[in-house]
């Protein structure tokens, strides 16, 4: 997955931020098939995408499939920066292509798509002293994240 914003530095997160992903009922990512245990600390180093890198890998799945848009983070982008899946790198624009990724809100997850059967909306915390970034529509990428210990239903 990736993360496209025009926010230029990373947050500290100065308290726990509650945010949200969509799992399948076991707790495991549809995308890298990564299971989450509740209560545990997730790590993984924020990795951005420069010029060199992107115009190299810009027609190869990282643009075309791994990138998290839907509607609502397509349009913006295009209608703010004019940006689209293949187009050329924008130096107003960060390319986040590793970290944790999670979205601001329950209603905003059910935006993100359609839900499958055995999905669900887990509810998750960006840890205080985090580091992470967040775009204009509600899509975060995070150096660190815990499943939080109650069920959703």
């Amino acid at each position: 997955m990736c993360l496209i914003t025009e926010k230029k530095g990373f947050k500290i997160a100065k308290q726990d931020i509650q945010v949200w992903k969509i799992l399948d009922k076991t707790n495991t990512t549809t995308y890298r098939n990564f299971k989450y245990i509740r209560n545990v600390l997730y790590k993984q180093p924020i990795e951005l995408v420069d010029e060199k890198a992107y115009n190299k890998i810009r027609h190869d799945l990282f643009i075309s499939k791994i990138c998290a848009f839907d509607e609502i983070d397509s349009k913006y982008l295009k209608d703010k920066h004019n940006w689209i899946t293949s187009s050329l790198y924008n130096p107003s624009l960060i390319y986040i292509r590793k970290g944790l990724h999670s979205i601001e809100s329950r209603k905003r997850a059910e935006q993100v798509g359609k839900l499958s059967f055995d999905e669900v909306i887990q509810e998750f915390v960006i840890p205080r002293g985090s580091r992470y970034y967040t775009d204009a529509t509600g899509l975060y990428v995070s150096n660190r994240i815990i499943l939080k210990n109650h069920k959703q239903k």
